[in-house]
Parts: structure tokens; C-alpha cells; sequence
């Protein structure tokens, strides 16, 4: 008889489950989540190039097959494109934080003189709102 060998190949791991991209407000949490097709295969986490590191910003879990990014208190600069990394594999999930609106009030009141109407406003009640881009809003008080 005569001596045959047997040439056994592992299957690569593969995404089962990609990342999904998301929107959040600032200051609360996001949790990225993806499944790989075996259980317990390391995966590296990345901010565009960037490794990311476990911390009190960002959290990694693995149960199975099932691996977490959870990021915590964001901010707008925690925007862009996040990738789980495994071997040649990958999956990626771009995240959009909107900033929180802040609002002042109790401002000094301000006047406005449209021109071509000849109106004269005073705000008595103005709330300024910040973001990336501020705006002011105000009522006519007559």
C-alpha cells in the first residue's frame, strides 16, 4: 500500500458580523460590535491608523466570537472612522458625535438695525447657542 499524506488547512477567519456606523451626542457612550467566524482570535482596534488602547477612553471586550469597542465620553474629535482589525481582515464603522448645544442666557441685551426697513430691535431675551458654528437667536420684543 502506499503512504498518502492528509494536508490539513485551517479556514481564515472572517468577519461575520461587520462594524456599523453610528451617531451619537456628545458626553455619551458608543459600543462598536462585530463578530469573527471563530472564537477567541485576538483583534486589534484603531481610530484611522491609530492602535487604541484600553483605558478609561476606550473600553475593549471579547466574549467568543464577539468583540466590543465601547467609547466612552465622546467628543466631537472622537468622530471618524473606527476599524477592528484581525490578521488581513478587516471591518470598519465610521461614528459622528454631534456637540452638545450650549446655551447662555440672562445676556445683556443687544440691539439690531435692519436697514431697509428702518426696524429697530432689542433683545431682551437673547440664547446664543455654540456648537461648531454659533448662531444668535432672538425675538422682537415689539
Amino acid at each position: 500500500m502506499g503512504q498518502g499524506r492528509l494536508a490539513c488547512t485551517a479556514l481564515p477567519v472572517t468577519f461575520k458580523q461587520s462594524l456599523e456606523s453610528q451617531e451619537a451626542e456628545e458626553g455619551n457612550s458608543v459600543t462598536l460590535c462585530c463578530e469573527l467566524s471563530k472564537p477567541g482570535v485576538p483583534v486589534e482596534w484603531k481610530k484611522g491608523t491609530q492602535v487604541l488602547k484600553s483605558g478609561e477612553k476606550y473600553q475593549m471586550k471579547q466574549k467568543a466570537s464577539v468583540n466590543e469597542l465601547v467609547i466612552n465620553k465622546v467628543l466631537p474629535e472622537d468622530s471618524g472612522d473606527y476599524n477592528c482589525v484581525c490578521g488581513d481582515q478587516k471591518t470598519t464603522a465610521s461614528i459622528k458625535i454631534k456637540g452638545r448645544r450650549r446655551i447662555f442666557k440672562d445676556l445683556v441685551p443687544v440691539m439690531f438695525f435692519k436697514t431697509c426697513m428702518k426696524e429697530f430691535f432689542i433683545c431682551h431675551s437673547c440664547e446664543c447657542f455654540m456648537s461648531k458654528f454659533s448662531s444668535l437667536c432672538c425675538e422682537s420684543t415689539g
